[in-house]
Order: C-alpha cells, then structure tokens, then sequence
C-alpha cells in the first residue's frame, strides 16, 4: 500500500483536537431543583475539575472522521498483483500499431497486425504488455498486463482508419504511458514508415521514458496508385484532377445523383461545365470506380454554394427614406451578397416574426415605440443579433431604447467632424473590411460606453463609432452615426457596403464558416450549440451534448450536415492527401530514430524501475465511510450533547 499525496498525511496530527475537547468539559450537565437560594449565605468554594475523557463512542467517531478525511486527500493505492510481480529484467513493451489511412493498403494491417502477435509472443515471461492505436487520435486498447493471451485477443479489435498518423505525436504520448510501466519500456512501432508521418523536426522523436526503440515495417510493394487529388467548383463548372485512372471510370455525382460518367479519361483534369445545383448548399462526390488496392483516395468531396439571398428585416419609420435605401442597397451589392432586404414598417411590425430571423437591422434605432423595444430586448435578450444606427430621432434622448446606454448631455460631435483614430482590426468583422479612415462623421451620438461594452472603432476624439455589446445571450451592433447622409458621409463611402455585409454574416453566424475538412479534425460548433449528422445521416452528438459541446471529431470522409439555431450547412471531409504519399522512410533514418530512445530526462526522473503501472485507489471509498461518520456523528452528538431541561430532569427523578 502506498499513497499518492503522503504529504497530506500531516494532517493526522489534527486527531489531538477533539481529544483535547473531549478532556475540556468541566460543567456537570445533572441539575438538582431547589426551591429558593434568597437565604443562602454567600460563600467562596474551590473548585476541582477533574479532566479526564468523556462520550468515548462520539470521541472515536470523530477520531475515525478525521483519520477518513486526511486518507482521502492522502489518496491510498494497492498495487495490482499481477503486476507488482514484473521486475526489471521482463520490463515493459509497449506495441503500437499504425491505423492510418496508409494501412488500408494491399491488407497492410493484417501483416501490421502479425508483426504485432510475433512482437507479444518474443515478450518475455512475466512482461507487462500494453497495445496501441496510432492514427490521427494515439488510443491505448489494451490495459497494462502480464498476459499475453488477452493482449494478442485485443488485436482482433483494431482496424484501419481514415486518419493520419504523425510519428512526433505518437513519441510524445507513448513517452508518458511508459513513465508509468516497469522500466526497462521497450517501444514496437509497427508501421509502413511513411516518410510524409515524420514530425518537421527530427528531436521531436527522441524517446526520454522508453529505454529501447524496436521498429517493424510493413513490406509493401509500392505500384500506380488511382487517386482522386481535388474536386472543385468554379464558376459553374466542376474539375476533377485525377493522379492516375489505372483504366478505371470515374463519376460525379450531384446531390446524389449521377451527373456524368467518364470510362477510362486520359486527361489529368476533367472539367464539367454547366453545373447548374440548387439554391443553398450542393455537395459534390467524385468516384474511381473498381478497386486499385487503396480506397480511400479513390473518392472526393465538395461543397458549394448557390446564393439563396437570406431575408434580412430591415425596421424603418421610412422605407422611402434615405437610411433604408442605404441599407436595402449595400445588402443587395454584388452578385455574392447573401442577402436581401426586407422591408417592414417600425409602426406596424408584428413582434411575432423575429422568431424568424438571425439577426434584425434598425436604420434608427430612435425611432422605436416602446412596445417594439420591449420585444426586440426581449428577442436579443434570447439569443437573437441587432444592428441599429443612432439617426436624427435619438436627438434629445437621456438613454438609448433596447440597449439602456446613457447619452452625454453634449454631443461629440462640437468643434467639427472627426476621421477614425483607431479601430480593433483584429475583430473578425473588421478583418475583411478597409477603408474606415475615409468617412467624415459631424453627428455621432455621445454614447457612455459600459465596462462591458467593447469599442470596435474609435474617433480621433476618442468617441465610439461602433460599439458591441453583450445583452443576455443575443449581441447587439451599435453605429452611433445615422445614414441621413447630412453630417457624415459614411453611407456614401465603400466601407459602408463592405462593413454591412460583414456585419450580416458576423451576426447571422455565417463568418467564418469552413467548408473542407480533414478526416480527423474537430469542426467547432457555434457558441449556441448544435448538431451533426455523418454521411449515413446518423448524430454524432447526444441531446445533452448539443448544447455543451464545443466541437466535434469528424471521423469517415463524406458529406456531414451541421445543424445550429438558425443556421444549417454542409461540410466535405475527405482523406488527408499525404496518406497517399506511399515514399518510406529508410533504414537509415530507424536507425538514427533508435539511437534517440533512453534520453538523458528518464534518468532524471527518478521514477522507480518497479513502480506498478495500474494503480488500485483506496480514496473513493475513504469518501463513502467519511460520509457515513458524518451522519453517525451527528445522530450521536444529538443524543449524547442535548441539553436537559428542568421538566425533564425532574420528571426523571
């Protein structure tokens, strides 16, 4: 038995305290009736404590309290018998096998996966054996054990995967599981070695914790390789750049339906022209067709997109108005805009709708009835997005309707028009903008701007012109100039049309949003949560985890389908190209590899050479019996410390 914080364990001196309470009671709790001490006379008397141990049940019990609670902070261990037996001569082995996407080729992982029984079966008697999956995620499959008959069992488990395998990572994470294993620890790497899995820096394979490097390669014979190198959209039309067709067909499918078919193309980009789609996302999937020994780069993924101009309600008291003209045309500008205008009148806009919509633009945001503020604080207050500018009907105003920011009672505006000082280029919405430094702004509304208020863009006099702001679980965008066009210029100026469309996709949540992944890369899902369904249509998230996770893995190449409040699109995942990249890495290389294993750093350690690898640990259960003398104390304090009345006393004699 040992522990793993023995430091805690000075706390035991703490058992002194309720031994000295316990000595400490000099008061008798028995009290005799007596009638009136009117007639007493007064007199001294000495007194003669008698300290000695009282309740000694309540005593041990807190005693045993005690003892639990330093125990559990201590964490006690045992140590797994079947291990504690492994002494340094049998050591460690740790095998890891490569499940890369290269390990789908010509059954490479059945011979991967009998150079990994031989490498068990060469073990000797009474080694710990542990086995791993090397691929884009480093996963232990077995637990440490000195039995052979189970590892080897544990085999049968392990298929190749989609991912890559990065040689660097393997090292770093096999390190850390050897620093818990019996020294000597010798590493089996079966692998097909490929030289794109090797880290850009060579120290990141030196070996600290393993003592031997032993490498097992997959002998393969390297031949033409059919593969799928991109498939894109372009303008209406779709290339496929093929690395070689070995004879093969190849096909193109458009949101699952067979678009062409080409038997045996020469060429080394096919182009397909006239690719029509509908409005929205469309997913492209190109396919080899036969078998060349390697499948994974025998199929490609795309996605592209055909512009469904989202409606975006644009609240004016005036849609003749120049602000909403403004407005309607810098949502409409260019062929790309995702956008559209949509008209509604401040006075008979029905709240019901918002429900509707991303996000909401006010051309001034002076001009709504209380009514409305209260249902688009209500909206933003719920996760909803609002872009509002300052016009002519905030003039005179003591504080700003939704947001609650107060206004100076001067206006920022005295002494002339200002250009902008300064602005936060780092914000993803500014990043694609320029051109702030043009505008010239005479009538920006003096807002005090709150502690947790961010200004994205700043006056030479320092006064905001662009403010964010938090408001429940919603965002709010806040111009403090209006697009009258009387005293600034800025509706006028191109910065205008390129700071409203980013502004459109920041808060629709559209920014950003990446198209083609990685077979094993993590797809960061909105900060509102959400969902995504793989290629067969299946959740990759349970209910409880769309709202509290932050990313997922995408697994399988194919076409996944993200789903977020308000926002649903498509990704591509596909194989990593350079699992197609077949060149080995040479003896030549091992060798040096070998020669990085047993560095100077597992000397440095310390660590025990018969330290056991698999821990049983004692402190859960320390916490189940403290909390049981928890509740015992207390029952038993109850019973032994209430005080006695008077009535109770004398009903007792």
């Amino acid at each position: 038995m040992g522990f793993l914080a023995p430091v805690f364990l000075v706390g035991l001196l703490g058992i002194a305290l309720p031994v000295w309470l316990h000595r400490l009671q000099t008061q008798s709790s028995e009290r005799q009736l007596f009638g009136s001490s009117m007639l007493l006379e007064t007199t001294e008397q000495r007194v003669h404590v008698r300290r000695k141990l009282k309740y000694l049940p309540l005593l041990a019990l807190r005693i045993g309290l005690l003892c639990l609670l330093v125990l559990a902070f201590a964490k006690p261990f045992l140590e797994d018998s079947a291990l504690t037996g492994a002494v340094a001569e049998a050591g460690s082995h740790l095998i890891a096998v490569d499940t890369s996407a290269s390990m789908q080729r010509d059954a490479a992982i059945a011979a991967a996966l009998e150079l990994a029984r031989d490498a068990i079966d060469a073990a000797p008697a009474g080694a710990v054996l542990q086995i791993i999956s090397a691929a884009d995620m480093i996963t232990p499959v077995t637990r440490p054990s000195t039995d052979p008959v189970a590892q080897r069992s544990a085999l049968a488990s392990i298929v190749a995967g989609p991912g890559r395998l990065d040689f660097g990572e393997l090292i770093a994470t096999a390190d850390r599981l050897a620093g818990d294993l019996p020294r000597p620890v010798t590493l089996h790497l079966v692998s097909d070695f490929q030289q794109s899995a090797m880290p850009t820096r060579f120290a990141d394979l030196a070996l600290e914790q393993v003592t031997t490097f032993s490498a097992h390669r997959v002998a393969q014979a390297v031949g033409a390789n059919a593969s799928i190198e991109y498939l894109r959209e372009r303008s209406g039309a779709v290339e496929i750049g093929l690395a070689d067709t070995g004879g093969h067909a190849v096909r193109l499918e458009l949101n699952g339906e067979l678009l062409t078919r080409h038997d045996s193309p020469s060429e080394a980009v096919l182009r397909i022209d006239n690719i029509a789609g509908v409005e929205g996302d469309n997913q492209l999937a190109a396919h080899i067709e036969g078998s060349d020994g390697f499948a994974p780069d025998n199929a490609r993924y795309a996605v592209f997109t055909r512009v469904d101009r989202q409606p975006v309600p644009v609240i004016s008291n005036d849609t003749s108005a120049l602000p909403y003209t403004y407005l309607s045309a810098a949502l409409d500008a260019g062929s790309e805009s995702a956008f559209r205008a949509e008209p509604m009148s401040a006075s008979d806009f029905d709240p019901r709708v918002l429900s509707r919509y991303r996000f909401v633009i006010l051309d001034d945001i002076g001009g709504v009835d209380p009514l409305l503020e209260a249902a688009l604080k209500e909206w933003v207050d719920a996760g909803g997005a609002l872009l509002a500018f300052a016009g002519r009907r905030t003039a005179g105003r003591v504080t700003l309707p939704i947001t609650g920011h107060t206004i100076a009672p001067t206006q920022a505006s005295a002494g002339g028009s200002f250009k902008v000082g300064r602005l936060d280029q780092n914000h993803p919405m500014l990043d694609a903008t320029d051109g702030w430094f043009a505008p010239d702004i005479a009538d920006a509304l003096p807002v005090e701007v709150r502690s947790d208020d961010e200004v994205l863009v700043a006056l030479e006099n320092d006064a905001p012109l662009l403010i964010e702001s938090r408001q429940g679980g919603g965002k709010l965008l806040l111009v403090t100039a209006g697009l009258e066009n009387i005293d600034n210029d800025l509706p006028i100026r191109p910065v205008f049309v390129s700071f409203l469309l980013e502004a459109a996709r920041y808060l629709s949540g559209t920014a950003g949003v990446v198209r083609d992944y990685v077979a094993g890369e993590r797809l960061s899902l909105p900060a509102g949560g959400g969902q995504v369904l793989d290629p067969d249509g299946v959740a990759l998230l349970s209910l409880q985890d769309t709202a509290a996770a932050h990313s997922v893995r995408l697994g399988a190449p194919g076409i996944y389908k993200v789903l977020s409040p308000g926002f649903e699109y498509l990704v591509a995942v596909n194989s990593d190209p350079r699992e197609s990249r077949f060149d080995a890495v040479s003896d030549a290389v091992l060798a040096n590899w070998a020669a990085l294993a047993g560095g100077d750093m597992r000397a440095a350690t310390g660590v025990d050479a018969t330290m056991p690898p698999d821990l049983i640990q004692l402190w859960p259960y320390a916490l189940l019996l403290l909390i049981a003398f928890v509740i015992g104390e207390s029952m038993l304090g109850n019973l032994l410390l209430a005080p006695v009345s008077p009535r109770q006393q004398g009903a007792a004699t």
